[in-house]
């Protein structure tokens, strides 16, 4: 086992577990404001391509997600994606190696194998998805405190990483905990960011280009609605479906709890 990918997960999950922005860039020091320009820089070019109507610059934990898949897709071609893939990805057989459920959520296929190892089209969209829909998500739950040995955890990246275990295990369900099919990628955690969104922000438009379009809720739907279409045995369809639903849930229920503590204030 590549120990050092783990250690790796692992301390990417501390990392945007922590709520506290500023405790975290004075420990990085230098590599923290590398870390800040590179990512201002991205999120200039991206949004001149495409984002939603309010799209949010503070979106730390997002954003951090996005630069840690692509971190750990660069690291596992670097060190050998097989191996890697061998070791973390998950795979129902194997569910009692606890590691699992997590680190796969940091890995992606290598597709189209056209332009592998150096392309990913997986992570790609992925990433794409959680730009556009991932900061007005985060910025909601901000109001939502969660403290714990007297530090405040990010709820964002809980439910993140929650959703994408969720995901999991409902397609090991279904194609039975004894396969030794291998699962990777982020999208069952995506997917149920994309589902809070729907519920959250369904009125909140697409800009692509500069240029306002339709509603998030009309291509969120038809995104859901083709995942019962997907003939592709390679992808997690009921993944998608079981994220997506599991975050219209979640956002359902937070979203009385804040109407109900907002009327007895």
């Amino acid at each position: 086992m590549n120990v050092d990918f783990l250690v790796f997960v692992l301390i990417s999950v501390f990392y945007i577990m922590v709520q506290d922005k500023v405790m975290v860039l004075n420990y990085l020091g230098r590599f923290g404001e590398y870390y800040q320009a590179v990512w201002g820089w991205i999120r200039d070019a991206m949004s001149r391509v495409i984002r939603d109507e309010e799209d949010w610059e503070g979106a730390w934990t997002t954003h951090t997600l996005i630069m840690l898949n692509v971190a750990a897709f660069a690291y596992a071609v670097a060190v050998g994606y097989e191996a890697i893939l061998s070791d973390f990805a998950f795979v129902p057989a194997l569910a009692s190696e606890t590691w699992r459920w997590i680190t796969h959520q940091f890995l992606h296929a290598q597709i189209p194998v056209e332009l592998a190892p150096f392309f990913s089209a997986h992570l790609l969209m992925n990433m794409l998805f959680l730009y556009v829909f991932g900061d007005n998500v985060e910025k909601w739950l901000e109001r939502f405190k969660l403290i714990k040995l007297g530090t405040e955890l990010n709820i964002y990246a809980g439910l993140y990483l929650i959703f994408g275990v969720i995901a999991a295990a409902a397609q090991a369900t279904v194609i039975g905990w004894g396969s030794y099919v291998l699962m990777v990628g982020a999208s069952g955690a995506i997917s149920g960011v994309l589902g809070m969104y729907l519920v959250l922000f369904p009125q909140n438009k697409v800009v692509v280009a500069g240029r306002e379009t339709l509603p998030s809720s009309i291509y969120l739907m038809l995104w859901f609605v083709s995942q019962f279409a997907v003939s592709d045995a390679t992808v997690a369809t009921v993944a998608h479906i079981a994220g997506f639903i599991a975050g219209v849930v979640v956002a359902f229920i937070l979203s009385k709890v804040w109407e109900a503590d907002k009327i007895e204030n």
